[in-house]
């Protein structure tokens, strides 16, 4: 889920119909924009990981313990998704991420570390998948390194991630491989 679009939705509503969305958690980190400029190279192109509905995910660095920014290669890396500007949808998505993700604690859901919420600019903040996503090893060369065993490794992942998020009541709709993130042993995170 950290380089896709929102695909959470929440069973609670009132009497219209209207999901409830609770406070973020305590838990998240709330980050200045001109930190995670500093952290990407300002939105650096070269440090794009991928881009959705939503917007842009970028590669970012940030100190272990404290979570500032720090420079490309020291520290840990994150993903920093930055909603585009001109959304329409992408404010309530991004609501929804901070609110739901911010909540979870499940080794095969995808940690949100925090987000930004400055006068223009809406982000996002997620532990980094090296490996990306689970589609770049079923549709490329990489395929072939990818046994079966490990193949049903991620799927048994998948199927924990869905059964936490259902525990949660939160439904997690049209999942597809690239929702999929990869850790660097091949562990995943929806």
């Amino acid at each position: 889920m950290g380089q896709g679009d929102s695909k959470f939705s929440s069973k609670s509503k009132d009497n219209n119909g209207i999901a409830h969305f609770q406070s973020p958690s305590p838990n998240l980190k709330v980050f200045k924009f001109s930190d995670l400029e500093k952290s990407t190279r300002k939105f650096s192109l070269d440090l794009l990981l991928g881009e959705g509905g939503f917007g842009k995910v970028f590669l970012g660095w940030v100190e272990e313990n404290t979570l500032a920014p720090s420079k490309q290669g020291v520290g840990i890396p994150v993903a920093v998704k930055r909603l585009k500007q001109k959304s329409s949808q992408g404010p309530a998505q991004w609501l929804a991420e901070v609110n739901f993700l911010g909540y979870m604690d499940h080794p095969n859901i995808v940690r949100l570390l925090g987000y930004c919420k400055d006068e223009s600019e809406h982000l996002l903040v997620y532990e980094y998948m090296p490996n990306r996503s689970f589609d770049r090893f079923l549709f490329t060369d990489i395929a072939k390194r990818l046994s079966w065993g490990t193949r049903l490794m991620i799927m048994i992942g998948v199927a924990r991630g869905l059964t936490y998020l259902h525990s949660k009541n939160v439904m997690c709709r049209g999942l597809k491989s690239g929702d999929i993130l990869l850790d660097e042993v091949l562990l995943n995170s929806l």
